[in-house]
């Protein structure tokens, strides 16, 4: 099935917003260590950024939040397919890079006994942060395709730290993915 090539972006994000409403609070559950602090985000903490709006500066005050955006090349389309839809449209596959940024503030947490030894803040932080970035990625691999709007899903990078933005001590995890979609594109009639 293929979408349209003036809707495909924002299908694609819809689907990824979707999946992640629908999941991330599961994988989060699911890596969380006993006793550690690893909230999910709400599902009104989920933002689309439009291109030209500085994901650096975005902070809609959630306790755990994730922006997705452009990265990079907004949107590259293949030549050739098959007439669809009249003799107006022919299919073409579309690659597209999005960026899924999860960010969380850390509240000071006690020390906690992990592993037969006491972990202290630096290291539940980076704790934290492995975490976060593990269940974000199980939900988008197992998740993120399908549905008929996202054909491929493929890693090109993941990042997870631990970053102090105005004394406030905060995970962020940005992953950046290349997108496969089917997409319409109309006829070069001329």
């Amino acid at each position: 099935m293929s979408v349209p090539i003036e809707t495909a972006t924002q299908q694609a994000v819809t689907r990824l917003i979707t999946a992640m409403q629908t999941n991330l609070g599961t994988a989060i559950t699911a890596v969380k260590d006993a006793g550690l602090v690893l909230p999910s985000p709400i599902d009104g903490a989920y933002y689309w950024l439009p291109r030209g709006v500085d994901a650096g500066g975005f902070s809609p005050g959630h306790e755990v939040y994730v922006m997705v955006y452009e990265d990079g090349q907004s949107r590259s389309v293949g030549a050739g397919g098959h007439r669809a839809g009249g003799p107006t449209y022919h299919n073409a596959e579309s690659s597209l890079r999005l960026a899924v940024h999860l960010e969380a503030l850390l509240a000071p947490q006690d020390a906690l006994p992990l592993n037969g030894k006491t972990t202290f803040w630096v290291d539940l932080e980076a704790l934290r942060a492995d975490r976060y970035s593990g269940a974000l990625l199980k939900t988008l691999y197992q998740y993120g395709a399908g549905a008929g709007v996202i054909h491929t899903m493929d890693l090109v990078s993941a990042k997870a730290d631990v970053t102090e933005v105005e004394k406030t001590r905060r995970v962020a995890v940005k992953t950046v993915w290349s997108i496969t979609q089917d997409v319409q594109v109309p006829q070069n009639n001329q």
